[in-house]
């Protein structure tokens, strides 16, 4: 699921691991805004939960420019918390993707034999 804004606490999240010998790696989901409002607006189309409220500073999912604002803002929050080791963070619309082929090489796995999993796929 990728239209949760989960950078609350980032760093108190990862400061741990920064100077960790493991090659902890971060994926930034991307989404076109409106589609990403479209789709919120399916999975909650009359209220935000209470986390929903604390997360996107609104209950009401019809505030689409304050959710916007917050969907942008997450966006900008990680990319500067990654700014000093951009080799960490993948960006990535998975929308736009054919496979598991960007994933796999930015973990250095190689890929699964089985088809990347759609589900949930939407265009709106």
């Amino acid at each position: 699921k990728t239209n949760s804004l989960h950078f609350c606490r980032l760093s108190k999240f990862t400061s741990p691991y920064t100077n960790s010998p493991y090659q902890l790696r971060f994926i930034l989901t991307l989404r076109n805004p409106e589609t990403w409002y479209g789709s919120m607006k399916k999975h909650f189309p009359h209220k935000l939960s209470r986390l929903g409220k604390i997360v996107y500073g609104v209950e009401d999912v019809n505030h689409k420019e304050a959710l916007l604002d917050r969907y942008r803002i997450h966006q900008a929050n990680v990319r500067r918390y990654f700014a000093d080791r951009p080799d960490k963070l993948l960006e990535i619309d998975i929308s736009k993707i054919s496979g598991w082929s960007p994933i796999c090489e930015f973990v250095g796995s190689k890929e699964p034999s089985r088809p990347f999993p759609w589900l949930n796929r939407s265009t709106s």
